[in-house]
């Protein structure tokens, strides 16, 4: 990377804001990085690659647990992370894919030091925005199996029932998508773990589909049934 790439990278994300300099606000992202013949989204998509590559190596030093804690406790990584997660719409999916795995990995750290600790109200309420959006199933999935971490705090867990979030995981229960049946049933769980939080499992048919799920994994997949 040229000494000029990277001091874009740098000021981009300080600003949290990564797009060309002359992208029209009314477009969307992905409409513009299709563009490869302009000079400033090439530059924008040079820089996201970079960024891509950053956090998957992020994510993958954090399943070590001595790796993992260093980071957790890191706020200006983590915070960078958030910052990135805050504006949707103008980082592709598969940036937000990688972001989203990255925190999957540190946030199964239970550590009271962590910035993701003791900010995981906020990244809650982010993820559910995240788990509402159906158009970008494999962001949805990772939202998810990070909600599975963070739900093992009952805070979290009142914050989630507020927001409806096991309505949407038992409407999930109905996919065939089992990546997405392994992430949403790990919420379950947890949020069944309270005993005023069982009841929604019977209100909205959630037995049900436990059930369907259960029969189905029996005969195709018995890991999804443990």
């Amino acid at each position: 990377m040229t000494q000029g790439e990277y001091r874009i990278l740098k000021e981009s994300l300080k600003s949290n804001v990564l797009k060309p300099d002359k992208l029209d606000n009314n477009d969307s992202i992905s409409q513009d990085i299709d563009i490869i013949d302009d000079p400033n989204t090439n530059q924008f998509r040079s820089i996201e690659n970079v960024i891509n590559k950053v956090i998957r190596v992020l994510s993958n030093l954090a399943i070590s647990e001595e790796n993992g804690l260093i980071i957790i406790r890191r706020d200006d990584c983590i915070d960078l992370l958030f910052k990135l997660l805050k504006a949707p719409n103008q980082h592709s999916e598969e940036l937000l894919v990688h972001v989203l795995m990255a925190l999957n990995n540190l946030s199964y750290y239970d550590d009271p030091q962590s910035y993701i600790n003791r900010n995981s109200e906020t990244l809650a309420q982010l993820l559910v925005k995240y788990i509402r959006n159906e158009e970008k199933m494999d962001c949805v999935v990772e939202a998810f199996r990070v909600l599975g971490n963070l739900s093992r705090s009952q805070r979290i867990r009142d914050i989630l029932m507020k927001c409806k979030v096991d309505r949407s995981a038992i409407h999930h229960c109905q996919s065939d998508n089992v990546e997405l049946l392994y992430a949403v049933i790990g919420v379950l769980i947890n949020l069944t773990v309270d005993e005023d939080k069982r009841e929604c499992l019977k209100i909205h048919h959630g037995i049900d589909s436990l059930i369907n799920i259960f029969d189905y994994s029996i005969q195709s997949d018995w890991q999804l049934s443990r």
